[in-house]
Order: C-alpha cells, then structure tokens, then sequence
C-alpha cells in the first residue's frame, strides 16, 4: 500500500523514465555536397525529434539543411530546416525514420545529429 509520503510510488505502463530518454543518432558527418542523406531508423517511432546542425572548415553561413521524416522510410516529409549553425525542432509528426537534406552549401562542411524521445 503507498504510504501518505508517496516515498512509494513508482511509474508504470507508459510513463516509465525508458519511454521518456531523448536518444542520438548521427544524419551527417562533414558533408560538402547538397542532397538528402541516408535514411536513419530510430527503432521506433518517435513523435519529437530535434535536428542539431554543425558547419566546419570554411563556413558558408547560408548554408540550408532540412529535417525529413517518414513512417516506412521511403516517402520523407518536412519536419524543419536550418540555415547556417543551429536546430530545429519537430513534434507532433510521428515518424520511425529520419534524414537530414542539405538544400544549399557553397563552402565548408556540415555535420548534422538528430535526438528524438
């Protein structure tokens, strides 16, 4: 029986901490061309995924990188995009697959790391 302090309680079905830990997983990795890159599979849907974004060597700061999704990994869908250094953030869209898709690079290099939960 649970005690009046809750010192007790412990989560259970689908709010257990495991359903709620944000998970990486790497998109692309010192890219210098544009197009999309290798579908990843998350190994399970997820409903919110965050796309970071990294330029190197010779910055280009308009450089244009789109988060994809898709629930069979063929099909992909906008989620977000960046320009230059930064994130962008989906929730709402539940996917099992992700991509990023370098739309424009003139210089430099990008690297791109999904988290999702």
């Amino acid at each position: 029986m649970i005690g009046d302090d809750f010192s007790e309680w412990r989560p259970r079905g689908k709010d257990t901490p495991e359903q709620f830990a944000a998970l990486g997983k790497a998109l692309l990795s010192a890219v210098t061309v544009t197009g999309p890159g290798a579908a990843v599979d998350l190994t399970a849907q997820a409903r919110n995924v965050t796309m970071q974004v990294v330029l190197g060597g010779t910055v280009d700061p308009q450089c244009q990188v789109a988060l994809q999704g898709s629930v069979d990994g063929v099909n992909f869908f906008g989620l977000g995009a960046v320009t230059g250094n930064g994130y962008c953030s989906n929730t709402g869209h539940v996917v099992q697959y992700v991509r990023a898709n370098v739309l424009k690079i003139a210089s430099g290099n990008v690297t791109a790391t999904a988290s999702y939960a």
